[in-house]
């Protein structure tokens, strides 16, 4: 049976042995997006949809890195797509802290995206500016958890202090100028990765901490106390600026039509 994925037609691909060993999905659609609402993941047992969502989106969870992680062409950044899998029983995206050659679902996404987008790309390792997360003088701030504590309770938007309420208690969030990084138990290498978001370069673990912890960061986007200050005085922390060397995923190549099959 014969399955087309093209630019400007809903497609069904049916799963396939890929020609490097990967895992496939089951059944794949891919369309462009029509949409001008912000981007919408779901995750269900067996489907994996996300709307109007950036092919620039789709590397991230290939290879599972942040963003400012991954060189890639402008344009990936502004094309959009509807894509809609069918996910082989058992399968569903890992946590983020798991590696991606580790995460079925994220060799599927990136054998589909070597196949019928024609990616190629590889990892390599370049020095740049950084910042070190390290502990302050006095001593971190942060309480140490075997697991994560109970989610909080449905909240407003914003909490009595005017910072953003995180849904579930992971997250991270700006809303009216403020933002706030919220985890009930997470690693200093991922609390790190979330800071480089907010920061001017990458940010790297030296805490040499290696447990899960509480942590709830907040912090003024202009006007009021920065994430610099915000992170010494809650969490115990300082960021330092030096030089080292970044895992980087880079794109070498990549179609904006993806092919037929």
């Amino acid at each position: 049976m014969s399955k087309r994925l093209i630019l400007g037609v809903v497609a069904s691909v049916a799963a396939i042995a890929q020609s490097n060993g990967r895992p496939s999905f089951e059944v794949a659609s891919v369309k462009p997006s029509l949409s001008d609402a912000p981007a919408q993941l779901i995750s269900n047992p067996g489907t994996w949809s996300c709307t109007n969502c950036r092919l620039f989106d789709l590397f991230g969870y290939a290879f599972k890195v942040f963003e400012y992680l991954i060189a890639a062409p402008d344009w990936t950044k502004t094309l959009r797509f509807d894509v809609v899998a069918k996910l082989p029983p058992g399968v569903k995206p890992a946590p983020f802290s798991t590696k991606a050659e580790d995460d079925e679902f994220a060799l599927m996404v990136r054998g589909g995206l070597e196949e019928h987008f024609e990616m190629k790309a590889h990892q390599e390792s370049r020095r740049m500016p950084i910042y070190e997360l390290r502990v302050a003088d006095g001593g971190h701030r942060m309480q140490e958890v075997d697991a994560p504590g109970p989610p909080p309770p449905p909240g407003p938007p914003i909490d009595k202090d005017g910072f953003p309420n995180i849904a579930g208690g992971d997250g991270m969030k700006i809303l009216g100028g403020r933002g706030r990084i919220q985890f009930r138990a997470q690693s200093m290498v991922h609390v790190a990765h979330f800071i480089s978001t907010q920061v001017d370069r990458p940010v790297l673990d030296a805490t040499g901490l290696k447990g899960r912890y509480a942590v709830t960061l907040s912090w003024y986007l202009a006007e009021g106390p920065t994430i610099f200050t915000a992170i010494q005085k809650q969490l115990g922390l300082k960021l330092e600026a030096t030089n080292g060397a970044v895992e980087m995923v880079i794109v070498d190549q990549i179609s904006k039509t993806p092919t037929e099959n």
